[in-house]
Formats: structure tokens, sequence, C-alpha cells
């Protein structure tokens, strides 16, 4: 779809070497920066897996108990109850 861009002197200078340097035309320049700064700005990872998207955050946390999805459903249960228990008190007064 055709676009027009208003460019000051020196910006036009600036794509037609960056065109002329990519041995492409300035339409391909341009489409390329809005590409890049789209990824830059919202994080917008298109090729790639979800794993690919994280893999830089996995394994860096370090410490806490080894055990902790073993006992999520025992701590929950103690949990619910000990609320049940506080709500009890509350409207036995």
């Amino acid at each position: 779809m055709p676009t027009s861009v208003r460019l000051d002197e020196e910006t036009e200078r600036l794509l037609q070497r960056l065109a002329n340097r990519a041995e492409s035309s300035k339409s391909e320049v341009i489409r390329v920066a809005i590409e890049t700064l789209a990824r830059q700005e919202l994080g917008a990872n298109q090729e790639g897996s979800v794993y690919e998207l994280v893999s830089d955050l996995l394994g860096v946390a370090e410490g806490g108990p080894s055990d902790l999805s073993e006992q999520t459903g025992r701590r929950l249960r103690e949990l619910l109850v000990s609320r049940n228990e506080i709500a009890s008190e509350r409207s036995g007064r």
C-alpha cells in the first residue's frame, strides 16, 4: 500500500546511504526500520516460540524450598481451613 513520508534533507541522505549500503530500495530500508522499532517498542517477537521469548529468564532465580510444588495442595488446604476458622469465629461473636 503506498504511503508518503516527508523527510528533511539530512534524513533523506541518510536513508539513501542506508539503501545503497544494503543494496536495496529506500522503501525496504523503511520497512525494516519500522519492523525493528515495533519489535523493540512492543516487545513483539513474531518469530520464535514462547520458549525463545522467555529463554533469557529461565534459570535466573535461585533459592527457595525445592519442594514447593509438592507442598502446594497441603498449604492451600491449611490456608482455607484457617480462613474458615477465622470466619466462623467472627460470625460467632
